[in-house]
Order: structure tokens, then C-alpha cells, then sequence
């Protein structure tokens, strides 16, 4: 059963608010009918659901001197994924099989070459891992989220290029990195990168005497070039196309980066290795700047399945998906957030709304189908969520384990749907 659900495992960085998309009238005059909302106490009532069907589940694993592992359950059997995490740095590695020991990031030596999962100045500082990016040893990664359903970590740095380049090169690279895994095995990122000046400086530029590219990126290990499968650019080269597939050792991996339009992306064929690049800034020199970019990694369990994470990178990546959140007849789009969940959280999060006060509300796309795989976080405030129900609007025609619930410390509750939510379809929730 575990490998059924794990062959559209979906993996492994980063928004800006946007105009609210139109509202689906018809949608919302029907909200309210979802199933007599009043009824659904009654767990045997047809079509509801508690969230509870077992399912893929998260679990975080504490090591010596501040790393850890998340893991997805199965990983024991030898069908799940680990990511490994330093204490103080971007992911180690991300593995599959027994142990999870078949890490699918590459690992190149060079100082000019991507490798693994980072941010990188180019020529002047590549910061992957096992650089330590934050020096000061008390900016440690941190776990913002930790539940079976959503695992998020934020990886801070501070990098003094007198510390990390040359005593001769001024300034600094200031960033975050925050990653939010789902138990399907996507891996949202979203990077926020600063840096202060960079000069035409030779001082500036150990690797070679180059233009800089301020870039974030990912890379995989592969065979031969024939591994990569590209929506896209040629070998090198610059496009707004942004999703890309590479298939090794019986797995594949895909990447999608949710751009504005900008022709930012490329992806380069190392011989042995991919590397997907989003370019945040190039020049002979570099103004102070702030820049943020998201994007998204799925992981197939098998190389076959490169065209069915790239169909779903194209439904999960566009940052023009809303859902709609009709609370007692008030609708409010809601959009994707930095950590790739539809959020209604608590009023101090960022872009949080009032906490919800009635016993009922209901979920529905605005004008686009929401891509499956997709997880919504909502606070009731003072009320109970102890008798949680669910109900799609097609009953009990949709299969078990459609949705699942889980419960967080701060009193918001995450959602997980394993499937598309197509225009013309809702979600009842009920307390």
C-alpha cells in the first residue's frame, strides 16, 4: 500500500501578495449546502470523513550535535525519503531506499560548479552545504513547524565575505532558506536573499575574474545527458520556461521555480550532473538588493516517472491558484504563502486573518483547479476541533484517505488532500 500512494511522491525553496483573483459567485451561493453542515457530528453520516485514514506521515529524528532527519515512515522498508539536516546549513543530503542512504543531490568539488541544494555568488561564494552559514554559531536551523503532515525548516545565513572569500572584499550575503516538506515528498523552498554592494574586484572573485550571477539552485546526479527532460531551455541556456525532470538510479526529480515572467532560469548538463539555476541578479558589479523566489521539488520512486511530476509541478507552481474560504457567507481568496500552504493561520502570521468563529466553512477553487497534494491551514480560535469532520462535495465517491487532519500547537489545524480540487468542487468543514 505504501508504494502504491508513493509512486506520485512529489519533493524539496520560497511570495509576494497578488491581486485577488475574481470570486466564483455561483460557488459561494451554494457553500452553504455542502452536506447540512448541521448533520455533520454524525460521523456515520455519508461521505464525511475525521481526517484520521492512515496514510503517509512525517516523522523527525534528533542526532548528535544538532542534526536531524526528517523522515517520511516508510523510509524503514526501503520506499521512502530522508532529508538530512545540519545544524547549521542546507540540507546534507536527500535519500532513498533502505537507510535512505541513495542520495539524489550531486556533489561536485568545484568552486565554479552548483552542487547539492543552495545560493550561490558566483565567482565570488557558493553556499551549500557543508558550508556553515551562519558563523556565529548561534543562527542555528531551526524548526518553525513540526507535524505528520508538514515539516518546515529555516535555514538562516550571515555570511561576511571577509570570512568567506577574502579579508580584502567588503560586504556581506544575508538570506534565509525556508523548506516545507509534505508527506507526499514535496519540498517547498522559499529563498529571501540580501547582499550589500559587490564590486568589480578581483578580490571578490577567487574562482575566476567573471561577471557575478546571484543565483539559487538545485542539482541531481546522472548518467548521461539523455536523463534530463527539459520543458524548456537548451543546455545553458535562459528561459521562463521553469520546470525540469532528471531521472537517475530508478529515480527521478523534478523542479519547478514559480517566476513573474522573468527569463531566469537555466539548466546545464554537468556530464554526471543536473543543475536547475534561478539567476536573481548578474553584472560586473552588483547594487545592494533584496530578491525572493520560491520553488518546489518532486521525487518519483521510479525513473518512469518524469512526466507525471512535471505535469504536477505545472499545476502546483503558478502563483495564480486561489481558494476560495467562505466563513458564514464571507468569501476570501486565499493563495499559497511562502511555505507553499494555503493559509488562514493565527492573526500574527504573515498575511493571517481573524480566527474563524463559526462551526462551519467551506473550500473551493476560485477559476483553476487546485493541484493534488495540496495542504491548508486554518484557526478556529477558541472553538473545539475535537469533533472535526470533512465532506467533499462528491460524497462518497471520492476514495478513502482523501483528506487528513492534523492538530498544531499554536491552535491552527493542517489539512492535507491528496487530490485536485477541480473548479466546480468543495470542502465542507465542520466542528
Amino acid at each position: 500500500m505504501r508504494r502504491a500512494w508513493l509512486i506520485a511522491c512529489v519533493l524539496v525553496g520560497p511570495a509576494c501578495l497578488r491581486d485577488p483573483v475574481p470570486l466564483n459567485g455561483d460557488a459561494a451561493g451554494d457553500a452553504g449546502d455542502a452536506g447540512d453542515a448541521g448533520d455533520a457530528g454524525d460521523a456515520g453520516d455519508e461521505g464525511w470523513t475525521t481526517g484520521e485514514d492512515p496514510g503517509p506521515e512525517l516523522v523527525v529524528v534528533d542526532l548528535a550535535g544538532g542534526t536531524f532527519l526528517v523522515n517520511q515512515v516508510s523510509v524503514a522498508d526501503g520506499t521512502g525519503f530522508q532529508i538530512e539536516f545540519p545544524s547549521h546549513g542546507f540540507p546534507s543530503r536527500i535519500g532513498w531506499g533502505p537507510g535512505a542512504s541513495q542520495s539524489v543531490l550531486a556533489e561536485p568539488t568545484d568552486c565554479r560548479t552548483e552542487s547539492g541544494i543552495g545560493i550561490a555568488l558566483y565567482p565570488n561564494r557558493k553556499i551549500t552545504n557543508p558550508t556553515v552559514v551562519a558563523p556565529s554559531g548561534d543562527n542555528r536551523v531551526t524548526r518553525p513547524i513540526e507535524s505528520k503532515l508538514v515539516v518546515q525548516v529555516a535555514v538562516p545565513i550571515d555570511l561576511p565575505f571577509a570570512e568567506t572569500v577574502s579579508e580584502a572584499c567588503p560586504g556581506s550575503i544575508t538570506a534565509s532558506s525556508v523548506f516545507t516538506i509534505f508527506p507526499d515528498g514535496r519540498i517547498h523552498r522559499h529563498d529571501r536573499v540580501s547582499t550589500s554592494p559587490v564590486p568589480d574586484d578581483p578580490a571578490c572573485k577567487p574562482c575566476q575574474n567573471d561577471p557575478y550571477f546571484l543565483t539559487s539552485f538545485v542539482t541531481a546526479n546522472i548518467a548521461t545527458p539523455a536523463d534530463i527532460e527539459l520543458n524548456g531551455p537548451a543546455n545553458g541556456a535562459s528561459s521562463s520556461e521553469s520546470v525540469a525532470c532528471s531521472r537517475n538510479d530508478g529515480r527521478s526529480l523534478a523542479v519547478g521555480w514559480r517566476t513573474s515572467g522573468a527569463t531566469t532560469q537555466r539548466y546545464r548538463d554537468l556530464g554526471d550532473t543536473f543543475a536547475s539555476v534561478h539567476d536573481l541578479a548578474r553584472g560586473n558589479s552588483l547594487a545592494a538588493a533584496a530578491y525572493d523566489v520560491d520553488s518546489d521539488l518532486l521525487l518519483g520512486a521510479s525513473s518512469a516517472d518524469c512526466s507525471t511530476l512535471m505535469e504536477r509541478l505545472g499545476a502546483i507552481t503558478p502563483d495564480t491558484q486561489r481558494i476560495e474560504l467562505d466563513v458564514g457567507n464571507v468569501v476570501t481568496p486565499m493563495r499559497q504563502g511562502d511555505d507553499g500552504i494555503y493559509d488562514h493561520g493565527p492573526p500574527e502570521s504573515p498575511g493571517g486573518l481573524p480566527a474563524i468563529d463559526v462551526p462551519t466553512v467551506t473550500l473551493r477553487p476560485t477559476t483553476t483547479t487546485i493541484g493534488g497534494g495540496f495542504a491548508v491551514r486554518l484557526f478556529f480560535g477558541t472553538q473545539s476541533t475535537d469533533n472535526l469532520r470533512l465532506r467533499h462535495s462528491s460524497g462518497a465517491s471520492v476514495p478513502p484517505g482523501w483528506a487528513r487532519v492534523d492538530r498544531l500547537p499554536d491552535g491552527s489545524v493542517v489539512f492535507f488532500f491528496r487530490d485536485p480540487l477541480r473548479v466546480g468542487e468543495s470542502i465542507t468543514v465542520a466542528l
